[in-house]
């Protein structure tokens, strides 16, 4: 089944991934998970040499586009190949080794548009 390319969500997740089979199914979770937010998840393969792409690639197509890129470009050019691809109103870079709390998002957008922002930062929780 391919995607509905005239859907526009709230927020587009970019994950760019290198040899992140490991945790790569966390952070795709913690994106799926968001509440309040309709998303999109883009992971971008890195060229990795590992089972990363296969991770990626076992999650259906409404739930995660993969962009397998033909060689390594680093996380610049990696996320910057899902950027290309993302059709969100706003968009989220989530590293393939982190994740995000389910109400993250939500709280964000909405702190965003309340001020009239174009883009939104927080703190980080290590």
């Amino acid at each position: 089944m391919q995607p509905d390319v005239s859907f526009v969500p709230d927020v587009s997740f970019v994950i760019a991934a290198y040899n992140a089979e490991a945790t790569l199914d966390r952070a795709i979770a913690s994106a799926i998970a968001q509440k309040g937010v309709s998303v999109e998840i883009i992971v971008v393969d890195d060229k990795s040499r590992d089972a990363t792409l296969d991770v990626a690639r076992a999650y259906p197509r409404e739930i995660v586009r993969v962009v397998a890129l033909a060689s390594n470009r680093g996380p610049g050019g990696a996320r910057n190949a899902g950027l290309d691809a993302a059709r969100g109103r706003w968009i989220a870079v989530l590293d393939s080794d982190d994740a995000v709390f389910p109400d993250r998002l939500a709280t964000m957008i909405a702190r965003a548009e309340t001020a009239g922002a174009q883009i939104a930062i927080d703190n980080l929780q290590v």
